[in-house]
């Protein structure tokens, strides 16, 4: 099993899409280091706190989450989150983190005795 200390967020194409404004020709593209130092990625309490870490990263890497009132944003900001969360889910290569990025429930544990 390799260490995992940090994901890379990065939101190249994702933000190239959601918000050009940060597509102009040689500006940095927003992206947030996420520590897994730690977090034990085969286990389903470890994959869970290290997809909230990465969606939390997302959230702020992609401008926050709109206020309900700015509903031209919420489309843009939708598409920015769900790509920089897959590139960085993609990117670790843990099945069971990419489970429940695609909305699996987690496996069932039961303790023996």
């Amino acid at each position: 099993m390799r260490p995992y200390t940090s994901a890379f967020v990065a939101l190249f194409a994702a933000v190239v899409v959601a918000a050009p404004a940060f597509a102009q020709e040689g500006d940095a593209l927003p992206s947030a280091r996420v520590s897994l130092a730690g977090v034990d990625l085969a286990s389903p309490e470890g994959a869970k706190m290290a997809l909230a870490r990465i969606e939390y990263a997302a959230d702020d890497v992609c401008g926050g989450r709109p206020d309900s009132r700015a509903l031209d944003r919420a489309p843009a900001f939708a598409k920015c989150r769900a790509a920089a969360v897959a590139g960085a889910v993609k990117s670790l290569d843990r099945p069971l983190l990419s489970r429940l990025a695609a909305g699996a429930p987690s496996p069932l544990v039961v303790a023996a005795r």
